[in-house]
């Protein structure tokens, strides 16, 4: 479950919620009430001692407070993740991740804002209505299954389109020949049958580009953690 980038648990959850209502239009189009059925699977169990108090300050970052009502919903989209990928992460695993997700969340908002990357209340509304109006009639049953109210979906809306404008930024990054068949030869290390590189080469030299902004996006956190005021007041 650990990934390099902690803050793409709380993406990453995001971004699977936006995967199963496109899933569940095409499954209700072609697979009629069965679709249907699986719209409501059960919520993954989440004991008391798992979460926090809604007011109880879990971090502060550079003088921002981190609630528990933030923690909560991040933790319980990131076990509810880890259950449908059949995960089985240690608890006190998960709860780290989540809250180092927040602060790297936290830590990357700060950063846009200094820089004059922000996206609009107007525009998260825009973005959700077209996520409505996309044939995902049934995203108020996603979210009641994730336990995610609209108003978190929005926050978690608005944090994606602002890191998407971030990552803009990096999109002169370039990707050397070298750089790709060192990418290619670990593909090919993780996994069989994998198509030879000048069969896929654009792929796979896009597919080596989003790594390399991710490792410059995680070299930045690095280097805005060690200037950046955190401390971690929840008990793990």
């Amino acid at each position: 479950m650990l990934k390099k980038m902690t803050v793409y648990i709380a993406l990453s959850t995001f971004l699977l919620l936006l995967a199963a209502c496109g899933s569940d239009e095409n499954n209700n189009s072609s697979n009629g009430e069965k679709a249907g059925s699986q719209n409501h699977q059960e919520n993954v169990d989440i004991d008391e001692d798992e979460l926090v108090g809604e007011d109880e300050v879990v971090a502060v970052v550079n003088d921002q407070e981190i609630l528990g009502k933030t923690y909560n919903t991040a933790y319980t989209r990131t076990k509810m993740a880890a259950d449908q990928m059949g995960d089985k992460a240690d608890i006190d695993e998960m709860k780290q991740e989540t809250l180092d997700s927040l602060v790297d969340r936290e830590l990357l908002m700060q950063q846009a804002s200094k820089e004059d990357i922000e996206v609009s209340d107007e525009k998260v509304e825009e973005e959700l209505s077209k996520i409505k109006e996309s044939g995902a009639e049934d995203i108020d049953t996603l979210l009641e299954q994730y336990q995610i109210t609209e108003e978190d979906f929005k926050e978690q809306l608005k944090f994606d389109l602002t890191f998407d404008k971030y990552k803009d930024t990096l999109e002169d990054i370039e990707v050397s020949d070298e750089e790709l068949k060192d990418y290619y030869n670990q593909v090919k290390e993780e996994q069989e049958d994998v198509p030879p590189l000048e069969e896929m080469e654009s792929a796979y030299k896009q597919e080596a580009k989003e790594k390399k902004i991710l490792d410059t996006l995680e070299k930045e956190l690095d280097e805005l953690k060690e200037d950046a005021d955190i401390e971690k007041k929840m008990k793990i």
